[in-house]
């Protein structure tokens, strides 16, 4: 209840009181009065209480009117908020995934360079460690003693390429090739072809490395003066 409503209460309150008051201290004049008396009395007294609620019904009207015109254009203005609120929603979830893709990117090189380490530390070392050059009557026989300073490999196939000279292989499979372990790698050549300072050949080396997968490396074999070969390895991994 507003409080013009409050006020016109009061007021009708008041006025009614007022009117019954005088009816009764003046009921014996009152009292003689005919019934046409009557109609104009009733008329004269609740004429102005008429008046007084037709002008508030009138300004509640207008107020019940604005508070309406009020409640549509928060409800034109409420689409224009969910707009907005939807907006500031996309962009929230596009700095999310941008900080998602951010955090995957940085575990992705983090699991990567962790990969790396792991693949190279499963590749094995070789080194040698010995060798012969000994002719027999049709071939030269190279001795070369390999030894393995690095991580166990399994199912190692050799096969020689890019050589310079007619070479054969005398064993081209190991089934594993441990730590610390030697093996002969024994290379002929005809003993009709002369070797070299500048003859040389690629031992690759295709294996399963330390954590199961394929992996290969090169032995880079050249031959010195004494007719012996030395080699360097590459990992291709």
């Amino acid at each position: 209840m507003t409080p013009r409503t409050i006020t016109a209460w009061i007021t009708t309150l008041a006025w009614a009181s007022f009117w019954t008051y005088n009816l009764y201290t003046n009921w014996c004049e009152a009292s003689q009065m005919a019934f046409n008396e009557w109609g104009d009395f009733f008329a004269g007294v609740f004429a102005p209480l008429a008046f007084m609620w037709l002008v508030v019904g009138y300004f509640q009207q207008g107020e019940e009117l604005r508070q309406n015109t009020l409640a549509l254009q928060q409800q034109e203005q409420a689409p224009q908020y969910q707009v907005e609120e939807l907006k500031q929603s996309v962009q929230q979830q596009k700095e999310m995934v941008k900080v998602t893709q951010e955090e995957l990117e940085i575990n992705r090189v983090s699991i990567e360079r962790e990969y790396r380490k792991e693949k190279l530390r499963a590749q094995p070392l070789i080194r040698k460690t010995g060798g012969e050059s000994t002719p027999d009557k049709e071939n030269i026989r190279h001795l070369v003693l390999a030894r393995n300073i690095g991580h166990l490999i399994n199912r190692v196939e050799l096969s020689i390429e890019n050589s310079t000279l007619e070479l054969s292989l005398e064993k081209d499979f190991f089934d594993n090739w441990d730590y610390e372990s030697e093996k002969r790698l024994i290379f002929r050549h005809p003993a009709s072809s002369t070797l070299s300072i500048n003859d040389s050949f690629e031992l690759h080396l295709r294996y399963l490395d330390g954590i199961g997968e394929q992996s290969s490396q090169v032995l880079y074999f050249t031959a010195d003066k004494r007719g012996n070969f030395e080699f360097s390895s590459e990992s291709l991994a």
